[in-house]
Parts: C-alpha cells; structure tokens; sequence
C-alpha cells in the first residue's frame, strides 16, 4: 500500500539498495520494449554493471541538489530520485521505482521532492521513452527539445582538416575555467565540480584557433575488466561554431586509435545535423536505445553539443 512508503533524505547507507532498485527498473523497461528477456530483467546484472558505473553514483551522490528514497512498510527501498544543481539549472539524474510498485503514486511523491518549481533557473531531464515517466516529467516544468541517440564508433587513424590546435589538458583550474566559458555558451550554466570529475576519469582537449579556445573534447573513457559494459564512453564535446565539429570529432576517434582504444560510444542529440552526419559517415551505428531531452526552456544550444555519456548529465 502507498500509504506505507516513508519518504526521507536518502543516506551514504542508502546507496546500494538505490542502485539495485535503478538496475531492476531499467531492465523491466528494457523487457518491455524487448531489448532484453525475462530472466535477464527479473536477475539484472547489478554487481558487474557497479564496477562500470559506481564513481559516476558516488559522485553524483556527493554532490546532489536533493536526494531521496522511498521506503516500504518492510524496510525495504522500492525509490529513489537525485538530482543535482549546477549554477543556477536544476537536473533530474535519477528518478526509478521498484517495478512491481511503479504507477501506485511513488514517482510522483518522489519528483515533488526533487525537481520542485522555482528551486532553480530552469531544468532538464534525460528522460527514456517509459510513457509513464514521460507522462509526469512533462507535468513537471518540462517540455521536449530533442531526442539523443548513441553512435558506436570504431576508432581508425584520421587526420583532421582542419585549422584547429588540440591541446592535452588535466585537472588543473586554467581547464576547468575555458570549459565552463564553453559551458557556458552552449548550454546556459557551467559544471565545475563535474568538469574536474571528469577530468580523472577521461582524456580531454581543448581546440584553438588563433590562441583562443573554441571548443574541448573528452574523448573515451576506458573500460574496466569483469564490468558489464565493454563499450568505453565519451563526451562532452562542444564547439562555438558547429563547422568545426567534424574536425573535433576526428580528433577524439584518432585520439582513441592511437592510444589503441576499442569501440565506443558518442551519445548526440539528433537536432546536431552536423554532428548526425559526420558520425554516420564515419561509420557510426545507433543503438535502439533512444533518450529524450526535456527542459523548462529551448536555450541550450544543443545543435552544437555532444552530451556526456552515460547520460546521466547532459
């Protein structure tokens, strides 16, 4: 019964019931479209897709805007929704529900306390195509902006045309501040504490012309042994100018063939035509597992983004 659910602040301890309960729901929603069968949703892969994704949860942990679970009569966590603030935008990273409780009031109890009105801004939302999640996202201060698919890449040595210089960079303060101006422009807001985060976990460049910076890159992330997933992820990558994004993009797939970097993946939002095209002519193959962008305003300039993968943040 919904009357017996506890809603409350979300504690360190509270971490591995969260996730357990984010891999069930997405693998519920993964069966219902097909992607996967019914053994493989009822028994998800929950301990080697940890090793994959656990400093993304820890991090985003650490640093959330709001933070709760919904608790059962048993003890038992059947919820849980973050979401974290970055300079004024407020984003929804992760709103689930265990999936023998899901349209029984929970997520709506949830989304009131983590994505309220006026908390920031504006907001956004990665959202997947779940009917019922959208159906409420869309009654909370968000409308669509576009939908993001998944390019799988093989790297292969290219050398960029271009006028472009990309200068190897580490976490040092000089980075994360031409990326947050970068940031800043593209999508409204900067992400300091994410940029750094970043940072240790990926290589990364900034693109100049003429001495100014234009643009940076992060290129994949490599993959860890015994994880779930052996795709390595990528992003984000912006340009001030969408011309130069083909020429940032073959930097970051020669990047990643000279390093001797296997598959992986660049998450684009299909309104970047030029991003679109580029990566299907370099061979690129969308998986069918689409996102939808929500935001409380059309003002990011996503025509010339490349989202962080995995898409938790834009």
């Amino acid at each position: 019964m919904t009357e017996d659910i506890i809603y409350r602040p979300a504690t360190t301890n509270d971490i591995g019931p969260a996730y357990a309960v984010f891999r069930r729901s997405i693998f519920d929603y993964l069966f219902r479209l097909g992607m996967v069968d019914e053994a493989t949703a009822r028994n998800p892969p929950i301990e080697a897709s940890w090793k994959r994704l656990s400093a993304w949860i820890e991090h985003l942990w650490r640093s959330a805007a709001e933070n709760w679970i919904a608790v059962d009569a048993a003890g038992c966590v059947v919820g849980w929704a973050m979401s974290v603030e970055r300079d004024g935008h407020l984003e929804l990273t992760h709103f689930f529900v265990e999936p023998s409780v899901q349209a029984k009031g929970i997520g709506q109890s949830l989304i009131k306390r983590i994505f309220p009105d006026g908390r920031a801004r504006h907001k956004s939302i990665i959202a997947t195509q779940d009917t019922r999640a959208m159906s409420l996202y869309l009654r909370n201060g968000v409308s669509y902006v576009t939908t993001s698919a998944e390019f799988f890449i093989m790297p292969r040595r290219i050398e960029p045309m271009t006028d472009l210089v990309f200068e190897r960079v580490g976490a040092n303060d000089a980075a994360v501040e031409a990326i947050a101006l970068l940031e800043r422009a593209t999508l409204g807001y900067r992400r300091d504490v994410d940029t750094r985060f970043l940072l240790g976990l990926r290589p990364a460049w900034l693109a100049r012309r003429a001495g100014s910076v234009v643009g940076f890159a992060f290129g994949p992330q490599p993959t860890l042994p015994d994880s779930d997933w052996q795709i390595a992820a990528s992003g984000p990558i912006t340009v001030l100018d969408a011309h130069d994004l083909p020429a940032i993009l073959d930097h970051v797939i020669d990047a990643a063939a000279a390093a001797g970097d296997g598959e992986f993946s660049i998450l684009a939002p299909l309104i970047n035509r030029v991003a679109v095209a580029h990566l299907l002519a370099r061979g690129g193959k969308i998986d069918p597992f689409y996102m939808k962008i929500l935001a409380s305003e059309d003002s990011m300039r996503l025509e010339r983004w490349i989202h962080t993968s995995p898409a938790f943040i834009m």
